[in-house]
Protein backbone atom coordinates (compact mmCIF):
# COMPACT_ATOMS: atom_id res chain seq x y z
CA UNK A 1 0.00 0.00 0.00
CA UNK A 2 1.05 3.66 -0.64
CA UNK A 3 0.06 6.02 1.95
CA UNK A 4 0.26 10.04 1.78
CA UNK A 5 3.15 11.58 3.06
CA UNK A 6 2.37 12.83 6.74
CA UNK A 7 1.69 16.58 6.13
CA UNK A 8 2.28 19.90 8.52
CA UNK A 9 -0.61 21.64 9.33
CA UNK A 10 -1.24 25.09 7.45
CA UNK A 11 0.02 27.84 9.00
CA UNK A 12 -0.36 31.84 8.68
CA UNK A 13 2.64 34.24 9.19
CA UNK A 14 1.09 37.97 10.05
CA UNK A 15 2.72 40.41 7.70
CA UNK A 16 0.96 43.40 9.30
CA UNK A 17 -2.71 43.53 8.06
CA UNK A 18 -1.83 40.70 5.33
CA UNK A 19 -1.73 37.08 6.28
CA UNK A 20 0.76 35.17 3.80
CA UNK A 21 -0.27 31.55 3.61
CA UNK A 22 1.93 28.22 3.93
CA UNK A 23 1.18 25.87 1.25
CA UNK A 24 -0.15 22.57 2.14
CA UNK A 25 0.48 19.85 -1.08
CA UNK A 26 -3.40 19.23 -1.07
CA UNK A 27 -4.84 22.22 -0.88
CA UNK A 28 -2.27 25.11 -1.75
CA UNK A 29 -5.25 27.17 -2.09
CA UNK A 30 -6.92 27.40 1.29
CA UNK A 31 -6.11 29.74 3.67
CA UNK A 32 -6.12 29.08 7.71
CA UNK A 33 -9.80 30.01 9.00
CA UNK A 34 -9.94 33.16 10.85
CA UNK A 35 -11.87 34.53 13.58
CA UNK A 36 -14.07 37.59 12.22
CA UNK A 37 -16.63 37.55 15.22
CA UNK A 38 -20.16 37.08 15.39
CA UNK A 39 -21.56 39.99 13.23
CA UNK A 40 -18.70 38.24 10.32
CA UNK A 41 -21.09 37.79 7.17
CA UNK A 42 -18.20 35.19 6.12
CA UNK A 43 -19.07 31.66 5.90
CA UNK A 44 -15.47 30.62 5.98
CA UNK A 45 -14.87 32.63 9.45
CA UNK A 46 -15.03 31.56 12.93
CA UNK A 47 -18.07 33.71 14.61
CA UNK A 48 -17.28 32.50 18.31
CA UNK A 49 -13.99 30.51 18.64
CA UNK A 50 -11.36 33.00 18.81
CA UNK A 51 -8.23 30.66 19.59
CA UNK A 52 -6.42 33.38 21.48
CA UNK A 53 -8.91 34.86 23.63
CA UNK A 54 -8.61 34.06 27.80
CA UNK A 55 -11.13 31.80 29.47
CA UNK A 56 -10.50 30.75 32.57
CA UNK A 57 -7.16 31.72 32.45
CA UNK A 58 -6.10 29.56 29.45
CA UNK A 59 -6.85 30.50 25.95
CA UNK A 60 -9.57 28.92 23.84
CA UNK A 61 -6.58 26.68 21.67
CA UNK A 62 -5.44 25.29 25.11
CA UNK A 63 -9.26 24.74 26.18
CA UNK A 64 -10.36 23.00 22.64
CA UNK A 65 -7.38 21.51 21.71
CA UNK A 66 -7.65 18.83 18.46
CA UNK A 67 -8.40 15.30 19.91
CA UNK A 68 -10.09 12.00 18.43
CA UNK A 69 -13.19 10.56 19.63
CA UNK A 70 -13.28 8.11 22.35
CA UNK A 71 -15.64 5.34 19.70
CA UNK A 72 -12.85 6.35 17.18
CA UNK A 73 -9.55 5.57 19.19
CA UNK A 74 -10.80 2.97 21.81
CA UNK A 75 -13.84 1.02 20.72
CA UNK A 76 -13.61 0.94 16.73
CA UNK A 77 -13.01 -2.45 15.59
CA UNK A 78 -11.73 -0.83 12.35
CA UNK A 79 -14.12 -2.41 10.48
CA UNK A 80 -15.34 -1.36 6.98
CA UNK A 81 -18.38 -1.76 3.98
CA UNK A 82 -16.00 -5.15 2.92
CA UNK A 83 -16.35 -7.02 6.07
CA UNK A 84 -15.48 -7.32 9.78
CA UNK A 85 -13.04 -5.21 11.96
CA UNK A 86 -9.44 -6.58 12.05
CA UNK A 87 -8.21 -4.87 15.12
CA UNK A 88 -8.17 -6.94 18.20
CA UNK A 89 -7.91 -4.56 21.52
CA UNK A 90 -7.28 -6.57 24.77
CA UNK A 91 -10.09 -4.37 26.73
CA UNK A 92 -12.75 -4.61 24.26
CA UNK A 93 -15.50 -7.48 25.38
CA UNK A 94 -17.83 -6.42 22.75
CA UNK A 95 -20.73 -5.26 24.85
CA UNK A 96 -21.97 -1.64 25.27
CA UNK A 97 -21.44 -2.04 29.05
CA UNK A 98 -20.23 0.73 31.46
CA UNK A 99 -17.98 -1.92 32.71
CA UNK A 100 -16.29 -1.84 29.48
CA UNK A 101 -16.06 1.58 29.16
Amino acid sequence: MIFPPVLAPIRLIPESQNYKTIPMPYFPEVPKIAYEGSKSKNPFAFKHYNPDELVEGKSMREHLRFAAAYWHVMRNPLADPFGGGTALMPWEDGSNSVANA
